[in-house]
């Protein structure tokens, strides 16, 4: 159990850090934008790009990262309990396990931090007005919640041809 509420405060810990480091990204990419003169509508593309571009290079690593790390295992009687409990998830479905792993324990988990996050340090001009906050709040939700659905996915895809 300890074990578990370790993982859990490191990815929540991780979590905040990349949140807080995008987060850090998107406003100098504003910056620099705004620094080049670009129109509107390339303003608000330039940290989409960046974004793209570092997660590209970010996916890349991690499958470098996991064939070095595959090629380095050794099959053992834990790997074998690995499968076999990755079967029974398996057999309980797809849809479930990507919305319980990735909607709802990841992109929860972010929204949880991220909305106080962006409506404390969020830019703005002046105060909030409650529209604008449930606005926020709700658009949050729903960014956070798809992209842990794309989470959950890739965790699927991951673990299934791992344990196959």
């Amino acid at each position: 159990m300890r074990q578990w509420i370790k993982v859990a405060c490191f990815v929540a810990a991780a979590s905040l850090l990349a949140g807080l480091l995008v987060y850090g990204g998107v406003t100098a990419t504003y910056r620099l934008a705004d620094a080049l003169s670009l129109s509107p509508a390339l303003k608000n593309l330039v940290p989409l790009v960046a974004i793209g571009v570092l997660w590209f290079i970010a996916s890349r690593s991690m499958k470098y990262v996991q064939r070095r790390a595959e090629h380095r295992s050794v099959t053992s009687d834990k790997d074998e309990e690995r499968r076999q409990a990755w079967l029974q998830i398996r057999a309980k479905g797809k849809k479930r396990y990507v919305w319980r792993t990735g909607g709802m324990g990841w992109g929860l988990s972010v929204f949880a931090i991220f909305a106080p996050v962006m409506l404390i340090f969020g830019a703005r001009t002046d105060q909030l007005s409650k529209t604008e906050i449930v606005g926020t709040i709700i658009f949050s939700l729903l960014v956070w919640m798809v992209a842990g659905y794309f989470f959950g996915l890739s965790m699927w895809k991951t673990s299934d041809k791992k344990y196959r």
